[in-house]
């Protein structure tokens, strides 16, 4: 049985009783503690072994061997009375890597190797089971997060483990993972980290977004939170030419979940992309800064937006999100060829920036976009030339918006105006209770029909500018 051994042969915690043996694992010692012979005074000895957050409780009675790594442990021969022998793993590839932990050895029943949690006998009878519960751990799967080595490899196979079993956790310990393509979002899988700490970082090499591909996921109820991503804007050698690439977030037909606490900075594109049949999802209490590159021009440069809502997605609620200094817009919902409807776009703080602070805005097709709520968000200091605090506008071919309510904002220090209410197939806007303050033209501009405005207050700049149908 092990109890708190340490690779120099020290002892911490419960004295042992028995006898310790030093044993040859691959190219290095480790002491082990085979036996457990004295029980006269502890009639059971129940340790606790701590691998990767998974406690699990031993007796005397039933001894653990150790072996160096994964590669030892599918070349452990076992005999078939050895049914549910148990061996502890010192670390995936080297002690101490993250891999560490209990396998229990199975005679039948291994489908395939994982390489993380399931582990097939190298003679083809049968395999070793990962003791654990809760979450699966990047560095099982052999992810190093040393900000060196491309971990995509090993962390499409943690998501290809998660998809066999039909969800669960993934789990990133501090470290930065590079990646040189996406990682795939996986329907009930929880992504989580340890907030700033647990960097996933763009390989200098991609020219892919950084979760989520071009082609539909068709995921439901997947969850992001407490992970930082890093776009490495200026580290990027080769710009995509698509907006449909070098996303931090391209959320294709993903329905039903969450991205919470997360950390978005530098990305090529935009920084989270819901496209398509996205609906029913929730982004907040993000922090995105930095989106787009101030020194370098490359193609879709329209898409330097904070989050960009486009093609249908519905009934999403963005909430209570800080987007700094985009180079584009913070939130942008553009409908082009599919009706966005039912979002909420709500005590979101857009802080900087060369774009409009909220756009619900189509520019060029024929799709609708209808009962959309823009509500108590702080919007100031969007400095680029034609910005506005909050745009609602149509300019397409045979679309409309209708519906809006703007209500409870504050705008100020806008290049622009305060909030714009454009065009004549913009139709039935209630813009009600919002302050804006010290913007460069009109507090607030309406050229669109049927717009309904009460009891804005407009202070350091002209009132409002009328030139609709009202």
């Amino acid at each position: 049985m092990l109890t708190g051994l340490s690779a120099s042969g020290g002892r911490r915690g419960l004295p042992l009783v028995g006898e310790a043996r030093r044993v040859l694992l691959g190219d290095f010692l480790f002491p082990i503690l085979l036996v457990i012979k004295d029980v006269k005074f502890l009639r059971v000895i129940a340790l606790t072994i701590v691998v990767g957050g998974c406690s699990r409780p031993e007796t005397a009675r039933s001894p653990i061997n150790a072996v160096a790594n994964y590669a030892v442990l599918r070349d452990l021969a076992i005999e078939e009375k050895a049914n549910e022998r148990v061996v502890f793993v010192v670390g995936a590839t080297f002690p101490g890597d993250g891999g560490q932990g209990l396998f229990r050895f199975k005679p039948n029943g291994i489908v395939s190797d994982d390489n993380g949690t399931v582990l097939a006998a190298r003679n083809g009878r049968g395999g070793w089971l990962r003791e654990y519960s809760g979450s699966v751990n990047a560095r099982w799967f052999m992810a190093k997060g040393d900000g060196v080595t491309d971990d995509v490899e090993a962390i499409s196979s943690a998501l290809r483990s998660l998809a066999a079993k039909g969800g669960g956790g993934l789990y990133f310990p501090s470290g930065t993972y590079l990646i040189s393509r996406h990682i795939d979002i996986i329907s009930h899988v929880r992504y989580h980290g340890e907030g700033k700490g647990s960097i996933i970082k763009s390989h200098p090499s991609s020219t892919d977004n950084m979760m989520g591909s071009l082609e539909p996921s068709n995921a439901t109820h997947v969850i992001v939170r407490d992970l930082s991503f890093d776009g490495n804007v200026g580290g990027v050698a080769n710009f995509p030419s698509d907006d449909g690439y070098g996303n931090c977030f391209r959320w294709y037909n993903v329905e039903h979940s969450r991205i919470e606490n997360v950390y978005i900075y530098n990305t090529v594109m935009n920084a989270i992309s819901l496209y398509g049949r996205s609906n029913s999802n929730v982004i907040t209490g993000c922090r995105i800064a930095n989106i787009g590159s101030t020194s370098r021009s490359y193609p879709g440069a329209a898409s330097w937006t904070g989050i960009y809502l486009e093609a249908a997605p519905s009934e999403n609620r963005i909430l209570n999100n800080t987007i700094i200094d985009c180079r584009g817009h913070g939130i942008w919902s553009q409908a082009g060829t599919h009706d966005n409807s039912d979002n909420l776009i709500m005590g979101n703080s857009i802080l900087g920036g060369l774009g409009d602070g909220i756009r619900i805005a189509d520019d060029s097709g024929d799709a609708h976009q209808y009962r959309m709520i823009v509500a108590n968000n702080l919007i100031r200091s969007l400095t680029g030339v034609g910005a506005v605090g909050i745009r609602v506008g149509y300019g397409g071919n045979s679309g409309s918006i209708h519906d809006v309510l703007v209500t409870g904002n504050h705008v100020s220090g806008v290049k622009e105006y305060g909030i714009a209410i454009q065009g004549v197939a913009v139709v039935r806007t209630l813009v009600a209770n919002n302050l804006c303050a010290a913007n460069g033209s009109h507090g607030i501009l309406d050229s669109a029909t049927d717009t309904l405005m009460d009891s804005n207050l407009i202070g350091g700049s002209k009132n409002i500018l009328s030139t609709g149908n009202r």
